[in-house]
């Protein structure tokens, strides 16, 4: 099922090995192709190897290879945390490991047993409910190792091999506080616990005013307009796939924002009433709420198991307000709202057991950020004794789950669209340091998370699609989130490069939207603005998530910039199957896309959207690339990709010198098909080596890729690129695509290749929608190695380029700069 349509290509053309600039009368010059050694005068002045990926380890240390249950365990039911022989970015790790399929003996109320041992020296035991283990405070530096071992349901009690990790003075102190913390903290906060622990009205209200009068006059002008507004009936069901399929979907999709509204409008009768004392609001609000508690949540459209989106948004909705409006609800109308919480909670319940199970699950992730929400409003009631335990296992569970999509990098693996979805997470944290006084904010995970947004998306309105993953295709979302999220954000983590970046478009600073009721509980705890500081780097590489960004200068908004994914993540859940996939943005504009569009999660089109092909990246044989699914035709042909993390890809280099940006990813692991689905799968390899380097020469705006990849089977390897403007062909082996007012060109080194254009896909778009363009270059014989070089050059410039190619090595020269490739090693070059 390749995602080019099969029938005739709008252009044809066949490439050469090199000389694709050769008609200078068009002014663009001639890129060489020699087949020698550089020239004399040529100095390394940076060399790389695997600098990334080794950094995140102890180079003395060597990994344990001796197989136990936790290696057996697929990557889907998580990672082990540290890694073995890894460096520990803090000095209060949560250690964690995958539990998957495991036979715990769950009965035992805390099955698992861990066992650190510090400088050779024994150090800590514990035993643990769930698979990971929150330190009780820092570490001091030196180095670990550690065991966990398991009660089995056959009463034996299997031991890990031996894990080891270091803490060095470069680890940072952070806040660790134990879920009994948590719970005694929580249980003895004064009601309304919406409100900040320990701060009078009067207080808050002066740091609002301070700091934020004109917002909070917006707050509650709109609580005003809500206490007037008639209270929306809930939806009904109807049945399933009508009218269509695809417009039952969007239905179904629409709940979770008509639920959120029923429970945001609630909430804004809540706080500004109770801030403000107005006994009017206040009735309004309680009406809300037991409107809402009127839901069915059994059997209709809220219920769990039916829209888990909706049902979230309904038991949070229904704890704020009772909360809110405690003292003014009778006995009876008490418990009939706790009544309806209490069968919601348990129908959430089990996935605080099932997430540590199951960590990458992205919509559990959410779920526990939710349930953790309502139960910091629930501790300690005298009508619902058992939210406490709640609370407790909760806990522990966020602080793996809401990692688990992460690292100590800050990024989110699961899709940069779907990383713009985190005002849960936001929440959810300043609820913690509300209700409870502790501050978990600068754990590495949540302090650099809007690093990782300011990497991939400039701050513009409306202007660029986001690089990787699901939802990539919207265009808004530093104009969506600037409020919600990046705002809050800067005040919670106090960083000034995440306050510039909220206030790098000056729109912001200017616009009045109502803000979150998170943020004026950050300003009431006395938080403010800090002085805004730009980012001094221009590239940014998370070797967790297995992302990198390189720009030409990243405080313009209207920079350039390559995007590139190689990630441990793989081609699960919104992930795509895009390992060493790029995307490029020239002067603020959309050039090299993930092509495709996301309407429907699993349908044709999507199955499509999630495949190589559909990348800008390397496939072969008409199409075939990462995570292929089982086939029995033959031969083979491309397939929908495989939901898994067993096809993986690695960061593997990044660093700039001499003005050129460089990075790395080895996607050898992502291209292989299934075999056997089971636990472990089973996978056969399609390709022994698959790596591409790209490196991006900031001043000239060229950008060079460089593949490498060899098969024992003879491949007609293909290079992939997508855009959303026609691709024009010239007649020496150019392609060009032009998004006013930016333009780049494209030529191959090393490739004799043929260039076919299209605007056609086999799936169509589940709903109509603009037109995308594809580019295939198709090497014009089978071979069974590929060394390739890919020139990009915008604004088509006439800049001359120097390509020599020996061997599997390849050295590109642009006036005194240049790079040397030679498989997994790069060297940048001076002359």
């Amino acid at each position: 099922m390749p995602v080019f349509c099969s029938c005739l290509p709008v252009f044809l053309l066949t490439v050469s090995s090199g000389d694709a600039f050769a008609d200078s009368a068009k002014g663009k010059m001639p890129a060489k192709l020699v087949l020698q050694a550089p020239p004399a005068g040529v100095t390394v002045v940076a060399t790389y190897d695997g600098n990334i990926y080794k950094a995140r380890f102890n180079q003395t240390c060597t990994p344990n290879q001796v197989a136990d249950f936790i290696s057996g365990l697929s990557q889907l039911y998580g990672n082990v945390y540290p890694e073995d022989c890894g460096i520990s970015k803090t000095k209060s790790p949560v250690l964690q490991w995958p539990e998957g399929y495991l036979p715990v003996n769950t009965s035992i109320a805390e099955p698992w047993s861990i066992s650190i041992i510090k400088d050779g020296q024994p150090y800590l035991s514990a035993t643990s409910k769930y698979p990971q283990y929150q330190l009780p405070g820092n570490l001091p530096v030196g180095s670990y190792e550690w065991t966990v071992s398991y009660k089995n349901r056959n009463g034996t009690t299997p031991q890990s091999q031996t894990r080891r990790f270091y803490v060095d003075a470069s680890a940072i102190d952070v806040a660790s506080y134990t879920p009994t913390q948590i719970v005694s903290t929580a249980k003895t906060a004064a009601r309304p616990r919406m409100f900040p622990r320990g701060l009078s009205k009067e207080a808050m209200l002066a740091n609002i005013n301070l700091t934020a009068s004109t917002p909070f006059a917006i707050l509650k002008t709109k609580a005003q307009a809500i206490q007037t507004k008639p209270i929306d009936p809930e939806p009904q069901k109807r049945p399933v796939n009508t009218p269509t399929p695809i417009e039952y979907t969007t239905w179904l999709i629409s709940l979770n924002g008509i639920a959120s509204a029923a429970a945001s409008d609630m909430n804004y009768l809540g706080y500004v009433s109770k801030l403000t004392n107005d006994t009017g609001m206040a009735a309004a609000g309680k009406a809300r709420l037991l409107a809402l508690a009127d839901w069915d949540p059994v059997n209709g459209v809220s219920n769990y198991a039916f829209q888990d989106q909706a049902a979230r948004q309904v038991l949070l909705g229904l704890a704020k307000g009772y909360d809110y409006f405690y003292d003014d609800l009778s006995a009876t109308e008490r418990n009939k709202v706790i009544a309806v919480i209490k069968t919601r909670i348990e129908q959430m319940l089990p996935l605080v057991a099932t997430q540590h199970l199951h960590k990458k699950d992205s919509h559990g992730v959410t779920n526990v950020g939710f349930l953790l929400n309502v139960l910091l409003l629930l501790a300690g009631d005298q009508n619902f004794p058992e939210a406490e335990q709640y609370l407790r296992d909760t806990y522990t569970t966020f602080l793996v789950s809401s990692t688990a999509q992460g690292g100590d990098d800050g990024a989110f693996q699961n899709g940069t669209g779907y990383g713009w979805y985190v005002a849960t997470l936001l929440e959810t944290l300043i609820n913690i340091k509300s209700v409870t006084g502790y501050d978990i904010s600068n754990q590495p995970y949540y302090a650099k998370y809007i690093d990782y947004l300011m990497a991939f998306t400039a701050p513009l309105y409306r202007q660029l699609m986001t690089p990787f993953g699901d939802d990539h295709i919207y265009n808004y979302d530093y104009q969506a989130y600037s409020f919600d999220t990046l705002q809050p954000f800067a005040l919670l983590t106090q960083n000034a490069t995440h306050e510039w970046y909220y206030r790098a478009n000056p729109a912001n600073l200017t616009a009045q939207p109502t803000r979150p009721l998170y943020y004026f509980n950050l300003v009431a705890m006395g938080a403010k603005p800090v002085t805004p500081v730009a980012p001094a780097r221009d590239n940014w590489f998370f070797p967790n998530a297995g992302i990198a960004s390189l720009t030409s200068s990243f405080t313009d908004a209207n920079r350039s910039s390559v995007a590139f994914r190689s990630s441990e993540w793989g081609a699960y859940n919104h992930s795509h199957a895009d390992q060493n996939s790029f995307t490029l943005v020239s002067r603020g504009r959309d050039m090299l896309i993930s092509s495709g569009y996301y309407y429907s999660y699993d349908s044709e089109h999507h199955r499509q959207t999630r495949s190589t092909r559909s990348q800008n990246a390397l496939t072969f044989d008409g199409g075939i690339g990462q995570s292929e699914a089982p086939t029995a035709v033959s031969p083979p042909k491309p397939t929908a990709p495989v939901y898994t993390s067993d096809a993986a890809g690695q960061l593997y280099n990044g660093g700039e010198s001499n003005g050129v940006a460089i990075v790395t990813g080895d996607a050898s692991k992502a291209y292989r098909r299934l075999v056997t689905s089971g636990t472990p799968s089973t996978w056969a390899p399609l390709l022994d080596n698959a790596v591409r380097s790209m490196a991006y020469f900031k001043d000239e705006r060229i950008t060079v890729i460089y593949d490498w990849a060899n098969s024992a089977t003879a491949r007609s390897w293909e290079l992939n690129f997508h855009a959303l403007q026609p691709f024009s062909l010239d007649t020496v082996g150019m392609a060009k695509v032009v998004n006013n007012p930016s333009s780049i060109c494209i030529t191959h080194h090393n490739f004799p290749s043929v260039m076919t254009t299209t605007d056609q896909v086999d799936v169509p778009p589940d709903k109509p929608s603009a037109p995308q363009y594809h580019l295939r270059s198709t090497a014009t014989a089978p071979s069974k190695e590929i060394t390739a070089v890919t020139v990009v050059r915008e604004d088509c410039s006439a800049t001359p380029v120097e390509v020599s190619v020996r061997g599997n090595e390849a050295v590109v020269m642009i006036g005194s700069k240049g790079v040397d490739f030679n498989k997994k090693v790069v060297s940048i070059l001076k002359k």
